[in-house]
């Protein structure tokens, strides 16, 4: 019987003090998310060649109307001129929390000089930060003197504030006592 009422007594003990250990502190926790951009990735090709070569049923002819008949005529200077010209295409395809990707097309004498591509990649880290910030802090302290005295010592830190109770022993007797302290 004794034996059980020791082990009560130390799983009792264990018991609170896991109580009192998880009440000592309160735990805050922040998600901080950030977008780091990293190296680029650049691709170009010059003068891909044409997959497939198709004449439409109706082109579209650029026509100038001729003075003296009064006709629509083919304007053949136009079409070369049009044909010399070089145009420069370019837009950003996709701008989302994964990257951007860019591009750049030359088209001159119908067909496709260059086409270049810029993939610029975006790295999402997540960082989730748990601070523990105690709320009281107990402790025990043990000791003794030359007079003769044992004591034992318990109380609990507050802040800044500390509270304690004293047991003592010794020569002269037994004494219990009390203190009030402050922080640094």
């Amino acid at each position: 019987m004794k034996t059980a009422g020791i082990i009560l007594v130390v799983v009792l003990a264990l018991a609170a003090g896991f109580y009192l250990g998880h009440r000592s502190v309160s735990v805050t926790e922040t998600t901080t998310v950030e977008y780091h951009p990293m190296p680029p990735v650049h691709v170009s090709i010059d003068a891909p060649a044409p997959l497939r070569f198709t004449v439409p049923d109706l082109p579209q002819w650029l026509y100038f109307t001729d003075t003296v008949t009064q006709r629509p005529v083919i304007d053949t200077a136009a079409i070369l001129a049009d044909w010399i010209l070089k145009r420069e295409y370019g837009d950003r395809l996709v701008e989302d929390t994964t990257g951007t990707i860019d591009y750049f097309a030359i088209v001159q004498y119908n067909r496709l000089q260059n086409i270049a591509l810029d993939y610029t990649p975006i790295q999402r880290s997540v960082t989730i930060t748990r601070t523990i910030q105690p709320r009281f802090t107990p402790f025990v302290l043990v000791g003794a003197n030359t007079a003769g005295f044992g004591q034992v010592e318990t109380g609990v830190l507050l802040n800044r504030a500390a509270f304690s109770i004293e047991l003592g022993a010794g020569a002269p007797g037994k004494y219990v006592g009390a203190k009030v302290g402050l922080r640094f």
